[in-house]
């Protein structure tokens, strides 16, 4: 399950020329976002199941799967969908890397430069976990 938690950090989104304070995803799902600088952030996890293009994401519920799978895969953390709203959707690495794309149309993967711009918004990254869990 750590592995999991790991994709977790990767959906935090951003967005440079966004308008709006929501975004809506390929399954619907309505998103907050919130602005710092020029950059749009999703407040929320993903919980899209398809790939912009309409393609379905697998989803894997057997964690030795999760941990052989050479393709796109998604899951709920502690294979419980009762997490999704807490959680958002846990994706693996092939999901978040393929170039159907995994974001609303858009906005894209923040990387790990992009996370440390918005840690250091927020007061660097010892406080900045504690502040986007309340947004």
């Amino acid at each position: 399950m750590n592995n999991k938690l790991l994709y977790l950090l990767t959906i935090f989104i951003f967005f440079s020329c966004q308008n709006n304070n929501s975004v809506i995803d390929i399954d619907g799902n309505k998103y907050n976002a919130f602005k710092i600088d020029s950059y749009w952030w999703l407040a929320e996890n993903l919980r899209v199941t398809r790939f912009s293009n309409g393609d379905s994401i697998p989803i894997i519920t057997n964690d030795s799967l999760w941990s052989s799978i050479k393709g796109p895969g998604y899951c709920f953390y502690n294979n419980d969908s009762s997490n999704i709203i807490k959680y958002g959707i846990l994706y693996n690495w092939y999901s978040v890397n393929d170039i159907r794309k995994i974001c609303p149309c858009g906005w894209e993967v923040a990387s790990k430069d992009d996370f440390d711009f918005l840690c250091s918004k927020l007061g660097g990254p010892s406080i900045c976990g504690e502040y986007l869990k309340e947004l």
